[in-house]
């Protein structure tokens, strides 16, 4: 049986293969290498729960191999599945404790859940046992940007470098962590260094290191991040207009009705179309334009909305004389601390005399509204929105935006909307460790965490403030 399964095996009949294998199973003594044989077509076809259950079998046949706890801690993961994450991995490391592979991946996934003791604990003990592994300076990295101990940061960070140098995510951390002290022409230097240039994309002239005039030059400028950061750096686009370039932006497809009706000088390039199929002198991501221009005092708006589209809204939604507020309380990210995690913390809000809220809250966090208490209030427009253009004619109508660290602040910040934005302990680098105002944005405040996961705190705190303010709308 085995050797026919072998034979159909090197024909590539892995169906076949796989039908006599299991056929073998019952009959040979070497199940070790049936299983074996058997991962390496449910790897091929990417079967992950193949995978974890030959996996199970080979610790069933060899309860000592550490490998095969690790494997299936990887497959495991794939699956989602922490909990047996975490059990294969703290199997493997018992078995072999000097298994570098294994702490990387458990310090990695301890700082997913925020147990940021034991994912310090792990991820010394790796670079400990072998200091050429890139993953552990990276993750501790991160770890110390996540607990706010930015010395530790640079510190871990330069010490990679010297192992990897120039490497853009290293570079980066430190530029996160100088921007946390508010340490800005440092950290301007070192978001400088960081280049995300996939050199796979045929990328041509780097922005940065060209000196001539831009005058009639086509500046290919292309986004490779999140809404939020296109949304905050778009600004930079006007100056670059200003000096005469010619600029074609490829972002993502979400914001090309806005930036259209934004006035924005541009040509829009298809999303899906490669960079070196793009006729251009010059190239940057958008996010790096902030190195030449910093923050300047463009933290007006520069995002204009479709008058057109907001009437529609305000027609629809709007037409009251009460204090309107939209709230986002759930970010896409997995697993992230900014979160609050459940809508109802906005009752008190909601019960404020005057006020009527709106949720411009889009998928996750959207089932809790199911369950909300028949008192509390909330008109849910998130559903409405096709694109971004949607959401900036909700917002043109709102009041004040209240919301989380989400790409919502940085539009209502670049429409020059009221905007108060609410922040975990430890912030995202952009927001820096102190101060209730940003530079970013004139008509943003930022509410920031007292005590790390506690938001009814920050909610009190917002709730005396919009007291105030509504006041003072009373009375104009």
């Amino acid at each position: 049986m085995l050797e026919t399964a072998i034979k159909y095996h090197q024909n590539n009949e892995l169906d076949k293969a796989v039908e006599y294998y299991l056929k073998a199973l019952r009959s040979e003594a070497n199940q070790v290498e049936i299983y074996n044989r058997l991962l390496q077509i449910y790897t091929h076809n990417n079967d992950v729960d193949k995978i974890i259950y030959c996996y199970l079998r080979l610790i069933e046949l060899e309860p000592q191999n550490p490998y095969h706890y690790f494997n299936a801690g990887i497959n495991y993961y794939k699956k989602g599945d922490g909990e047996n994450t975490f059990k294969a991995y703290l199997n493997a490391v018992y078995l072999k404790p000097d298994f570098t592979e294994a702490h990387i991946n458990l310090g990695g996934l301890y700082q997913r859940v925020y147990d940021f003791k034991k994912a310090e604990k792990h991820l010394l003990k790796g670079l400990e046992l072998n200091d050429n592994f890139f993953e552990l300076y990276l993750n501790l990295g991160n770890l110390y940007v996540d607990t706010a101990e930015t010395s530790k940061v640079i510190e871990i960070s330069q010490r990679g470098l010297k192992k990897f140098p120039n490497n853009q995510s290293l570079l980066f951390n430190i530029a996160r962590a100088e921007f946390l002290e508010g340490k800005l022409d440092k950290a301007w230097d070192y978001f400088k260094l960081r280049r995300l240039i996939n050199e796979k994309q045929g990328l041509k002239t780097y922005l940065l290191d060209y000196r001539g005039s831009l005058k009639d030059k086509k500046v290919l400028v292309y986004s490779d991040s999140g809404y939020g950061d296109s949304l905050q750096f778009m600004r930079y686009l006007h100056f670059l207009d200003q000096q005469g370039a010619k600029v074609l932006l490829k972002i993502q497809p979400p914001l090309v009705s806005l930036v259209r009706s934004s006035n924005f000088n541009v040509e829009i390039v298809p999303a899906d179309q490669k960079h070196q199929q793009v006729g251009h002198d010059l190239q940057i991501n958008l996010t790096s334009l902030a190195y030449p221009y910093k923050i300047t005092d463009y933290s007006n708006k520069y995002i204009t909305v479709n008058p057109k589209k907001a009437q529609e809204y305000k027609d629809k939604y709007f037409n009251n004389n009460d204090f309107k507020i939209g709230i986002v309380w759930y970010s896409h990210a997995n697993l992230y601390k900014k979160n609050i995690s459940d809508v109802r913390a906005f009752y008190d809000i909601a019960k404020m005399p005057g006020v009527k809220l709106y949720s411009l809250q889009q998928t996750k966090g959207t089932p809790m509204l199911d369950n909300l208490p028949e008192d509390f209030h909330l008109i849910h427009l998130g559903d409405e929105f096709k694109d971004f253009s949607d959401t900036a004619a909700a917002v043109e109508n709102l009041d004040l935006v209240l919301a989380i660290d989400t790409a919502v602040v940085h539009l209502a910040g670049a429409m020059g909307k009221p905007v108060w934005c609410m922040l975990p302990d430890v912030p995202n680098w952009r927001w820096f460790m102190e101060g209730d105002t940003t530079p970013w944005y004139n008509t943003m405040r930022l509410f920031r965490q007292t005590r790390p996961d506690d938001w009814t705190e920050v909610l009190q705190r917002v709730k005396i403030e919009l007291e105030k303010t509504i006041l003072q709308h009373e009375k104009v």
